[in-house]
């Protein structure tokens, strides 16, 4: 298997590879107050504003996720992120298909704590906390 080597990312880079259109509606400032989560699919940013911030697979079912995945290797309540004092923690919700941090795979419902530029792997789903 190949080594992944993520990069440090940050907005100005993210800003540089989006289309203007493409630009998510957040300004610099909002974008310094908030930890994200990035799509490396996408490139769609997901500012994590309230916790906890629950990660699943949209659908009529899942009304209530703050990030909705279509994708059928994400599960229905796959993740969520919590804060504990100043520190964010991603916990696995049971998911069927797993939640990595770096390449280490969470035992159900265990928490892990988050740092500027982790590689998330929600199934198959790649995102970068930034």
């Amino acid at each position: 298997m190949a080594e992944d080597k993520t990069t440090t990312i940050n907005s100005s880079w993210i800003r540089s590879i989006l289309k203007e259109d493409d630009t998510p509606q957040m300004s610099q400032a909002d974008l310094s107050r908030f930890h994200v989560l990035l799509d490396t699919r996408t490139g769609e940013l997901f500012p994590i504003t309230h916790y906890p911030f629950r990660i699943g697979r949209s659908g009529p079912e899942n009304p209530d996720m703050d990030l909705s995945i279509d994708d059928i290797m994400i599960s229905h309540n796959h993740a969520h992120i919590i804060k504990d004092g100043n520190q964010e923690f991603i916990v696995d919700d049971g998911s069927t298909n797993g939640t990595f941090v770096n390449g280490k795979q969470l035992q159900a419902n265990s928490r892990m704590a988050l740092s500027k530029n982790d590689d998330i792997r929600l199934a198959n789903i790649k995102m970068i906390y930034l």
